[in-house]
């Protein structure tokens, strides 16, 4: 039970208005009709494009950590690698987290419509005000629907997904939970989620699943359940790198297959040892290791594709 209940926790703009020559990160706030979202840009010298790192579940921060149990600031290397590669990048708290604290909402008023527009009003703000020519999208693992979504706009230049989703929401918990929790359990849990596909919410929720249905979580939930990853993916009509780790414990192969099997203009990348933190697995027998190891690199290989596929975007 332990594990399961780790498992389940894991689960769960004001600047100067031109492109930044120098190579020192700036906070940047975007105001929005429910509140202002932070972030750090970490500029490249005068290149034109930047990257917009889009973070997973949960209440995770514009590192990639979060209190229920990630601290491996995997965004901050990312963005650190990209701008020694001379990639801007732009990465930010969600709402209700860090410095994006003001545009908390109660959970229950939480859509992920919500998280969707933010992702749209910030490659609005770096085009329009801060001036980059292209904005390329790096989701991860929920990040990844986001980006689908949102990288739809034409003033997209490219689309990472990485560690995606190729299956509905719902498919992938209950595969989660079928590799660590009992019969009874699982079963459990598919009735909580049939109830919420359905557009209904569930009052009884036993405490072990508070993590991931309590009742205040369940509108969101519910909204999540109406973007199905793989006909979101099928929408996207520019170039579309696709990066999954073979040691990744939360999303398989299959999903990025999946992904890759429907975008047309599709690259897939498998990197070895990679887990779903996008750092190498050292010991089998503790796949969760990285979960907490914050001074640890990224896996061999991941930021040679990810700038590879930046550079050649035209």
């Amino acid at each position: 039970m332990k594990r399961l209940a780790f498992l389940l926790l894991s689960l769960c703009l004001i600047s100067t208005g031109t492109v930044f020559a120098q190579k020192k990160s700036t906070e940047l706030n975007l105001a929005t009709t429910k509140g202002t979202i932070s972030g750090t840009l970490l500029p490249a010298g005068r290149n034109q494009t930047v990257a917009i790192i889009i973070a997973g579940s949960g209440p995770t921060d514009r590192d990639g950590n979060n209190p229920l149990g990630v601290n491996a600031n995997s965004y901050k290397l990312v963005a650190e690698g990209l701008t020694k590669q001379g990639i801007a990048s732009l990465r930010y708290d969600k709402r209700g987290v860090g410095k994006s604290s003001s545009s908390g909402m109660k959970e229950a008023d939480l859509r992920f419509e919500d998280y969707i527009n933010d992702v749209k009003s910030w490659i609005n703000y770096l085009i329009d005000s801060v001036k980059y020519k292209k904005v390329v999208l790096i989701g991860h693992s929920e990040g990844a629907l986001l980006a689908s979504i949102a990288g739809q706009n034409d003033r997209v230049t490219g689309v990472v997904l990485v560690s995606g989703m190729g299956r509905s929401f719902d498919e992938v918990i209950a595969e989660q939970i079928s590799k660590n929790a009992p019969l009874a359990i699982q079963q459990e849990s598919q009735a909580i989620m049939d109830s919420l596909k359905a557009g209904k919410l569930v009052s009884d929720v036993p405490s072990y699943f508070n993590a991931l249905y309590r009742p205040s979580v369940q509108p969101y939930l519910i909204s999540l359940l109406n973007y199905a990853p793989l006909a979101q993916a099928s929408m996207l009509q520019k170039p579309v790198l696709i990066l999954q780790g073979d040691a990744d414990s939360q999303i398989q192969i299959k999903d990025a297959e999946a992904l890759a099997g429907v975008v047309k203009q599709a690259k897939l990348v498998i990197i070895p040892k990679m887990d779903h933190v996008l750092k190498e697995v050292v010991d089998p027998q503790k796949p969760l290791a990285n979960y907490t190891n914050a001074e640890g690199p990224l896996a061999s290989g991941f930021l040679n594709a990810l700038t590879d596929f930046i550079k050649n975007l035209k």
